[in-house]
């Protein structure tokens, strides 16, 4: 977990900008719709706190191991959108 902890400090340090817009992008990717610079950072925190937000898309033809593998990868997204959406907050405060 420290990695991710690293890597969004770093990235809402080296580019705040740049840090919201990849926090947009995990939204769409997780399946929370499209996202924009108009949208409330609370609405993308609040989506990337959800549990279900990594939800993996069951196709038949997965194994398990598969299946494993992008259901960590998929947590791993939210966790890094929800910790750079966290320090975003914290800076406009």
């Amino acid at each position: 977990m420290r990695a991710v902890e690293d890597l969004a400090d770093r990235l809402v340090e080296y580019d705040p900008r740049l840090a919201r817009r990849i926090v947009m992008l995990i939204v769409e990717r997780l399946g929370g719709g499209p996202a924009d610079e108009g949208d409330d950072l609370a609405r993308l925190h609040a989506f990337l706190s959800r549990t279900d937000a990594a939800a993996v898309r069951d196709a038949p033809s997965k194994t398990t191991s598969e299946w494993k593998i992008d259901f960590a990868h998929y947590e791993r997204l939210r966790l890094l959108g929800l910790l750079v959406a966290e320090l975003l907050s914290e800076r406009t405060r």
